[in-house]
This record gives C-alpha cells, structure tokens and sequence, in this order.
C-alpha cells in the first residue's frame, strides 16, 4: 500500500496495519510485532539514522524490544508542525546505545531534545533513497 515518498495521514497508517492504539512505535499482529515507525524529524528521530527512544516505563520497555528486533520495519518521518508522515522505506535496527550522552553534541541545538531525557538510541540502516 505505501509508495516511497509519499505523505499519509497517521491514522490511515494505523488503519492499514489494523492498529487502535499507539502513536511513534506501532505495533500489529497476534503475536505483536513492530510493523512501523512514526517519527518526527529533530524530535525523536536525527538525520541521519538515530531514533530517539524516551523515557517513562512503557516506551523504556518498548524501546527495549525495539532494539532486539531483526526485520525491517516500515519508517515515516515528518517535519515539526506537519500532520502527515511521509515513507521513507524499510529500515533494520542495526545498534542500539542506552547512553543518552552519545547524542549530546549532535542535540545541543535541538532544544527540543534534552539528552537526560533519552532512555535509548536506535540507530537505524536506512533506505538508499532516504
């Protein structure tokens, strides 16, 4: 269903995997499984392949899946302000860091992102054409 740059609206993507809950980290299927990645660029995901996991127990955990996961997942970014993802492709989880301060110096002008804030980082081997 999803085309390579092509924007859809948050809610058609949850539609299509069947899904009611969930907003960044989507998960479908019995048993559940990652299927996508909504993620907002400058917010919980830096160019070029770091998804920024938060903190709190429930996305601490998720996160922690996340990490361990060696299918490709399908990956929509969108800018601060915009209310559609656009679909970058597959990406695979290749590593994974718990140290917040291994994005530090790639944040300090995001002042959206506060390093002490991250639970994980999820660096991800994008497409060729993302």
């Amino acid at each position: 269903m999803f085309e390579i740059n092509k924007k859809y609206k948050h809610r058609e993507i949850k539609e299509y995997f069947g899904i009611e809950k969930g907003s960044a980290i989507l998960e479908a299927g019995k048993p559940k499984k990652f299927v996508a990645l909504c993620l907002t660029r400058g917010y919980d995901f830096i160019s070029p392949n770091m998804a920024l996991i938060k903190n709190g127990p429930l996305i601490r955990k998720i996160g922690r899946a996340l990490a361990g996961v060696k299918y490709p997942v399908k990956l929509f970014l969108k800018n601060d302000g915009e209310f559609e993802y656009q679909y970058v492709g597959e990406v695979k989880i290749i590593e994974s860091k718990t140290a917040p301060r291994k994005v530090k110096t790639r944040t300090e002008n995001k002042t959206s992102i506060r390093p002490k804030e991250l639970s994980r980082i999820i660096y991800l081997n994008m497409p060729k054409n993302g």
